[in-house]
């Protein structure tokens, strides 16, 4: 069984990487040499299931909000359980750009353990792993763990992080403001090289 959500139905025959990402028509705003995107705090650890396709679902405590999904959002990993500040300056550090994802769906909790450990291939969050004691808790324990409900959004498409931000930033990290759970505003300033945010933007559409 899955949770009460019908994007997140198994379905049956050949597996697929996820599609690559489709232009997002939604921007956030534009300001003073700023473009700013939407980011999600994750686990450093999940880049290689969630690039080389084996990641389908992305499990989270909370549904996903409707107006995050069919995005592209700016995945900003961390090396710990440890969750980012509320708020960074430009080249603080303590996070990386991963990448960016679309998501979906997310909206039902699973309905008992046994859904959720039974979904194990698509949210790659085995019994044992640290993500599965702080979502799930133990194996055999009460249902829900010990966050409450767990939610699990459809990862539509994923790449690594883009070409542009090694060239554009020189690779330090961008400053990041919460803005829902995990969720944060990430702006990314105009750059040395010349380009302007309002050309970032139209051309990134993050």
């Amino acid at each position: 069984a899955a949770p009460r959500d019908r994007a997140l139905k198994v379905h049956s025959g050949p597996t697929h990487a996820p599609r690559m990402l489709r232009p997002s028509r939604t921007m956030l705003p534009i300001r003073r040499g700023l473009a700013t995107m939407l980011g999600l705090e994750v686990f450093e650890s999940s880049s290689a299931s969630l690039f080389g396709g084996e990641k389908k679902l992305s499990v989270r405590d909370f549904a996903l909000p409707s107006e995050y999904a069919n995005r592209n959002v700016v995945l900003l990993a961390r090396p710990s359980n440890a969750p980012l500040p509320d708020a960074l300056p430009a080249g603080a550090g303590g996070f990386s750009v991963l990448g960016v994802v679309q998501l979906s769906g997310g909206t039902a909790p699973y309905e008992n353990r046994q859904a959720f450990e039974s979904d194990v291939s698509r949210h790659q969050v085995p019994p044992g792993s640290e993500v599965h004691r702080k979502y799930a808790g133990e194996s055999g324990g009460a249902w829900p763990g010990p966050l409450g409900d767990v939610y699990a959004w459809s990862i539509d498409s994923a790449e690594p992080k883009p070409e542009w931000h090694a060239r554009f930033q020189g690779g330090a990290t961008p400053a990041i403001t919460r803005r829902h759970k995990s969720f944060f505003t990430v702006e990314m300033p105009s750059g040395a090289d010349g380009l302007g945010a309002a050309k970032v933007a139209s051309t990134i559409t993050y």
